[in-house]
């Protein structure tokens, strides 16, 4: 073996020729031989030969042989030679502890027992020395990164290829930029305490060199940045600018400049336009994680066109078998995002199965977009997936991606949902204004108890800091968690109510909305239902309003006209019954009635009730507005207080939930009630009005409220200002276990509505009855 290694003049008289033939030997060399030949003649090699038999162990597939001596000794040789060694020769020993530390078994493995070998394999691997310490691989990590260095230090002394490959083999070993907090300790023996140092070097390096750098080194280096979390905006988007005007970019290389320049939030349309080019020109042959970091990329940036969203889908559905859990994850997030539907369905079949080899974060992503597409059963198995879950992985936008999924789809278990409540405490600090205000609804929405103390004070104190950032409908989510969960924070309170978004959409009133359309038409069927329900035999039902209001109203300007053609309209032989006793009922009022006065007009001061506002000052004048009915008015958030109620059991009742629908949660709140009135008042007739903002949101809702297998009709209503359908304001009503004579009434009724309120003949108004 000796003489065909080395030649006839055997290793002491080694010379150019044998070192040749030591190299064509180890570049040939299986593992194990290779750590031979390293024990026996490892005081002759020289650069070349260590880093070979380094690259022949890092890409060994069995993991033992780099739990070997020999291999800790060669990473102490390689940590004593960095300092000497040229830039290509740093960069190669860069790349080979990339691929060593990505090696199935290598992290964490060198401070573990040696493996237990044959005799003879001892003998040749040095079985009698002890085990490399931990931080042999730490220190040739280190001393790489060190030597990098001094080449940058000295001008030109490390060329942009190799700073390129530099950067991103630090980005692979899992380094991190100045002022961003390690990952945690799965790094272990990688791990090399210049990496801060060195990443703000390559940075500034590169920005000098950015005019002149090539495309490959641009995506290199604009992904190891993204990578590390490099926040440097100006160097991003000039980087961004520079490779816009490549001529040449691989499928890979737009896949992963793709991915960069979105994580670092650089929209940069002449790059995305490039991007969006090449897709199309080769869309068939794009792989299936090139073509994940593609999509994510257009759908984190919300620079997708349909042309290009619709061939990303068909190739998409190519490629599902080939993706990974987490382009997996990243695919169906993104397609979610964008609204495509298409492909969602087989994404979502083929992420089913392979939750279990997620992660934390890859399962948040999974999770917003099962929510998303209301795969709510889905959303089951990721919860428990999650669960066994360290949650500690989960970055600020991953914690606000799965709360927000979990309550949306009412699957929130309450070992998780503390988990999820520690770790939000712990990122307040980073959370923006959008993640601040949904962790806030979704705990309290969760009800989470033993660490909402915990959470309180973080989220209150973040709040403050971003008050000027605050929508006004995350304003009002932020109030209502803040005031469901009885987290009294005084000044908080007062913060909001003078921060900007606030006057963008005062909080809802409803004096603002007495006499409009919508209101007229959700105070006849009250009324219809009202009459139908006193018609029956047996006592009175037990009337709830979830949302009274103030009871009666002096309606604003803009409504006025309403009021004015009702009262103008006469409640004469003719109309239907219960359009003339809603007439009848505004006659006999001096303002305009809501509807715990037109309750109590139809129903009589006998009938028992009770009536929920939680405005305090709404509460007052409700109180007042009531007052000698005998009816109970309680000034608290009916969500939570109408389930005290269920200790009685009225043979009838009435629930009539009119909720502002400010929240983002609150379909979820509605839900959840009817959920309850469900167990508790099986019998119990239930009227839910909604506005009809969209039909696409308002099939959710129809979707969700027919899975529970109730005896539903549901009843629209639009009227327009003009003949154009467009401007109409549309409306509707939910009724659950209606009486038999409340559709016919209906049907009759609203036309003759749409009569009394319409400008003109010419008017659009359109109704619908449909059973669910």
């Amino acid at each position: 073996m000796l003489g065909s290694l080395l030649g006839s003049k055997g290793a002491a008289a080694e010379g150019g020729g044998a070192g040749f033939g030591l190299q064509r030997r180890l570049s040939r060399a299986e593992p194990l031989e290779a750590v031979r030949l390293f024990e026996r003649f490892g005081d002759s090699f020289d650069t070349v030969h260590l880093l070979t038999a380094l690259r022949v162990l890092a890409l060994a597939p069995d993991a033992e042989v780099r739990r070997t001596p020999a291999w800790g000794r060669m990473l102490d040789r390689a940590a004593a030679q960095a300092p000497r060694l040229a830039g290509h020769d740093l960069t190669a020993l860069a790349w080979t502890l990339v691929q060593a530390s990505q090696a199935r078994g290598t992290r964490g493995s060198l401070d573990r027992d040696p493996p237990q070998l044959g005799a003879n394999e001892a003998l040749c691997l040095g079985g009698a020395a002890p085990p490399a310490p931990p931080a042999s691989a730490a220190a040739a990590s280190d001393a790489a990164v060190r030597g990098a260095l001094r080449r940058i230090a000295a001008d030109g002394a490390l060329g942009s290829k190799e700073l390129s490959v530099l950067a991103w083999a630090l980005a692979k070993l899992g380094a991190r930029a100045p002022g961003i907090v390690p990952r945690p300790a799965w790094r272990g023996e990688f791990t090399a305490i210049s990496e801060p140092e060195a990443v703000a070097a390559i940075a500034r390096e590169a920005k000098l060199r950015t005019e002149s750098l090539e495309s490959k080194e641009l995506v290199n280096l604009a992904w190891a940045f993204s990578k590390v979390q490099l926040r440097d905006a100006e160097l991003m988007a000039g980087m961004a600018r520079r490779l816009a005007t490549a001529r040449i970019l691989s499928r890979q290389d737009a896949g992963n400049a793709a991915w960069a320049f979105a994580k670092a939030d650089v929209a940069c349309w002449p790059l995305m336009q490039l991007l969006r080019s090449k897709f199309l020109a080769e869309a068939n042959h794009f792989e299936a994680q090139e073509l994940a970091s593609t999509v994510w990329a257009f759908a984190w940036l919300e620079a997708a066109d349909q042309v290009l969203l619709r061939a990303m889908a068909a190739r998409a559905r190519a490629v599902v078998p080939e993706l990974n859990a987490a382009g997996l994850a990243r695919v169906c997030w993104a397609f979610a995002s964008l609204g495509e539907g298409a492909a969602f369905p087989e994404l979502a079949a083929a992420a089913a199965p392979r939750v279990r080899a997620m992660d934390a974060p890859n399962l948040a992503k999974l999770a917003w977009a099962f929510a998303r597409a209301e795969l709510n059963q889905r959303l089951r198995d990721i919860a428990g997936e999650a669960q066994e879950r360290d949650v500690a992985s989960l970055n600020p936008r991953d914690v606000e991606m799965l709360i927000w999924a979990l309550a949306k789809g009412d699957v929130m278990p309450p070992e998780l949902m503390g988990k999820l409540a520690e770790r939000s405490a712990q990122l307040a600090p980073q959370l923006d204004a959008q993640g601040l205000a949904n962790c806030a609804a979704a705990m309290a929405l969760a009800e989470v108890k033993d660490e909402a103390d915990a959470l309180r004070k973080p989220l209150a104190a973040r709040a403050k800091e971003l008050l000027g950032d605050f929508s006004s409908q995350h304003l009002c989510d932020l109030q209502w968690a803040f005031a469901a969960q009885s987290w009294l924070e005084p000044c908080l309170e007062e913060a909001i109510r003078c921060a900007p978004g606030w006057a963008e959409r005062p909080p809802y009133a409803h004096e603002a909305r007495a006499g409009g359309i919508a209101d007229c038409f959700k105070h006849l069927v009250l009324v219809a239902l009202l009459q139908s329900l006193a018609q029956e035999k047996g006592e009175a039902p037990f009337y709830v309003d979830t949302h009274a209001g103030a009871g009666i109203y002096d309606p604003q300007e803009m409504h006025a006209v309403n009021l004015q053609r009702l009262r103008a309209a006469e409640a004469r032989d003719g109309r239907p019954s219960c359009v003339a006793a809603y007439l009848r009922c505004l006659d006999a009022s001096e303002g305009y009635p809501g509807s715990p006065r037109l309750a109590r007009q139809i129903l009589g001061s006998a009938a028992a009730a009770v009536v929920f506002e939680a405005a305090p000052q709404s509460a007052a004048r409700l109180r007042w507005a009531m007052e000698g009915s005998g009816w109970q008015v309680r000034q608290e958030d009916a969500y939570r207080g109408l389930p005290e109620l269920f200790a009685r059991q009225p043979e009838r009742a009435l629930v009539f939930i009119d909720p502002p629908y400010e929240l983002c949660f609150a379909d979820n709140l509605n839900f959840r009630l009817l959920r309850q009135l469900q167990s508790h008042w099986p019998t119990s007739c239930v009227a839910i009005w909604y506005p009809i903002r969209d039909d696409a949101r308002s099939q959710r809702v129809y979707r969700r409220i027919g899975a529970m297998g109730l005896r539903v009709m549901a009843c629209e209503f639009s009227l327009s200002r003009s003949a154009c359908a467009k401007g109409a304001i549309r409306t509707g009503m939910l009724v659950v276990r209606p009486p038999e004579t409340l559709e016919p009434q209906l049907r009759e009724a609203l036309p003759a509505l749409a009569e009394i309120l319409a400008a003109g003949p010419e008017v659009y108004r359109h109704h619908e009855i449909r059973w669910l």
